[in-house]
């Protein structure tokens, strides 16, 4: 876990913006530390619509998903 989140830092150093999903898990804490904007992109909904329910709360930041309508139909809402 300390060399993920050593990686993490690493590849934020000199940038405008965190894009981050479930695979950096360290990447909304470190954009919080180093003062960067942070985006969570995600490949299913994190956040709740009428047809699926929320993963995550995405309340604190921005959060854009897109997958293709073949896996899942997008929401009526």
């Amino acid at each position: 876990m300390r060399l993920a989140g050593k990686a993490t830092v690493a590849a934020a150093d000199d940038t405008d913006m965190i894009l981050l999903n479930g695979s950096a898990p360290f990447a909304y804490d470190v954009a919080e530390g180093m003062e960067l904007p942070s985006v969570g992109v995600f490949c299913q909904p994190m956040t709740p619509t009428g047809d699926t329910a929320a993963v995550q709360d995405a309340a604190r930041w921005p959060v854009l998903h897109w997958y293709s309508p073949a896996v899942l139909a997008r929401p009526a809402d």
